[in-house]
């Protein structure tokens, strides 16, 4: 919605920015803004035979086309596959460090540090009982 709309119904102004199966789209979908660049980045996680993972798109306009950018199990955003991390089999939700506290979510390309849920690799007795505790991804260039 347009900044001076806000806060307002999102009812009639909606669009549907992207569309595929619940596993690809699960949750946690946030877009940020690139700094520097005429970008946005779109980061969702996703349910693969791994456990979860993180995928990304990019658009030059809000509602613009997205484009694939790192979205499969294989070569996703951010995962165990493509990290160190040895203590939990999930990157879930979590959020990119950003620039400035606004509500564009500015984010420096060349900089990325990802804050997020790691799930414990550990069987629960049940869903609420799974152990989280937070991790941090950077990206090395």
């Amino acid at each position: 919605m347009p900044l001076a709309s806000f806060p307002s119904s999102f009812g009639s102004i909606s669009t549907i920015a992207l569309n595929d199966t619940t596993a690809n789209l699960f949750e946690g979908v946030q877009v940020y803004t690139v700094k520097g660049q005429n970008q946005f980045l779109m980061i969702v996680e996703s349910v693969g035979a791994r456990g979860r993972y993180l995928r990304s798109y990019t658009a030059t306009s809000l509602s613009g086309t997205w484009t694939p950018q790192a979205t499969s199990e294989a070569r996703p955003f951010a995962s165990k596959l493509n990290s160190d991390v040895t203590w939990a089999d999930n990157v879930s939700s979590g959020d990119l460090f950003r620039e400035n506290p606004d509500q564009t979510f500015t984010v420096d390309a060349c900089r990325l540090e990802f804050l997020y849920t790691g799930r414990v690799n550990q069987p629960p007795e049940s869903f609420g009982l799974y152990k989280y505790r937070p991790g941090l991804l950077t990206l090395k260039r």
